[in-house]
């Protein structure tokens, strides 16, 4: 057969509790040459599962023409779901040998040469999948020499770096802390220093022992070091910062003060909205009063008018009764008459009819010198 596909691993597979089979696609020649690796989600730790003891394998009867199969996990034998909070991957590892003889006059069977070739492009498939997970130079850049000497106790608690030409090396851990950076001290590659007049932090990149004095940004040896930390620019913004939360707060307190300024001037123009509407309902109520006053005004009026009119009548029904003369002596007098009938002269008085048939009086007078006039209109 051919060999298509450059692929030697499947995707992942998502535990969801659900399935305990996963399929794969690519040729091997026995069950044992399939890895199969457990994820835990939470902590990326990864787990090589056992044949048998934690899965199956199912190969498709003829990997030339239809390659790959499934697995099944196992626990105890029995089927196990992937759970939620694990992956899964399948990969391969078809061991780098040759067990493919072909002797002189033997036999020469195609499926024979066919697998041994299939194996070999299997065996670069499964390197070329290691090397892309690999960390490599690209192809213009070069270096000295990969190989490292120092042995294991040389190595323990160090990292592995780049000197100053960018050649491998075995350096001391990240960086040693030397506190406050100061003059005429030997310091070497990764240690760190604060300086203390702007509270920068460097890292050593070329060993040295330092000369002149802070701050090292304006410092002749500056070259020697690399800013690890921007101290200086930080403190301006923390202090610009701080300022900056200062305004925002005395705006905040007037925006406060201007909202309870807002909030009573809404509550006074609330009560004053209230007394208009009252006065507008006493006006209301005054301007109905009023038409009220008016209306029985004008009924009075028309009483006083009525009662006018009744007692006119009554005079003329008076004197109509009396029949040309209305006067009476007491209310006991049965008898009405003109005043000339009425009154009686006595001793030294005599009445005069005076203006006759005008404004008429009756003059009253003594002839001794004792008058008593009485004017009376009729």
């Amino acid at each position: 057969m051919t060999i298509n596909s450059t692929i030697r691993k499947t995707n992942l597979f998502v535990g969801n509790g659900s399935a305990s089979t996963f399929p794969f696609a690519f040729k091997v020649f026995t069950a044992s040459e399939i890895v199969v690796v457990r994820v835990t989600t939470a902590t990326s730790t990864e787990t090589t599962l056992t044949l048998q003891t934690d899965y199956t394998v199912l190969l498709n009867p003829d990997q030339n023409s239809n390659p790959g199969g499934s697995i099944t996990l196992v626990s105890g034998g029995v089927a196990q779901n992937l759970a939620t909070g694990f992956n899964l991957i399948i990969t391969s590892d078809v061991q780098p040998t040759q067990g493919t003889d072909l002797t002189n006059q033997g036999g020469f069977f195609p499926e024979v040469i066919n697998d041994a070739l299939d194996k070999a492009v299997i065996l670069h498939q499964q390197q070329q999948e290691i090397l892309e997970r690999s960390i490599r130079f690209s192809l213009t850049n070069t270096i000295g020499s990969l190989e490292i000497s120092e042995d294991a106790n040389a190595r323990a608690g160090k990292i592995l770096g780049f000197d100053s030409q960018g050649e491998f090396q075995v350096a001391q851990e990240l960086g040693v802390n030397k506190g406050d950076w100061a003059a005429g001290v030997a310091y070497n590659i990764r240690d760190i220093v604060r300086d203390a007049t702007n509270y920068n932090v460097y890292i050593c990149k070329i060993a040295h022992t330092s000369t002149g004095l802070a701050p090292l940004k304006t410092n002749a040896g500056i070259g020697n070091w690399d800013l690890l930390i921007d101290g200086e620019s930080a403190g301006i913004a923390a202090n610009t910062a701080t300022s900056q939360a200062a305004i925002a707060t005395t705006q905040a307190n007037t925006a406060t003060a201007k909202a309870t300024a807002a909030e009573s001037s809404q509550i006074a123009a609330a009560a004053s909205a209230s007394a208009a509407s009252q006065s507008a309902s006493g006006a209301q109520t005054a301007s109905q009063n009023s038409v009220t006053y008016s209306q029985i005004s004008q009924n009075e009026s028309s009483a006083a008018a009525a009662s006018a009119a009744a007692a006119a009548a009554s005079a003329q029904q008076a004197a109509a009764a009396g029949g040309g003369g209305a006067v009476k002596i007491s209310p006991t007098d049965t008898t009405t008459g003109f005043m000339t009938q009425k009154f009686v002269e006595g001793i030294d008085i005599v009445f005069t009819l005076k203006n006759q048939g005008g404004n008429e009086t009756l003059e009253v007078s003594s002839p001794y010198g004792v008058a008593y006039a009485i004017a009376l209109g009729g």
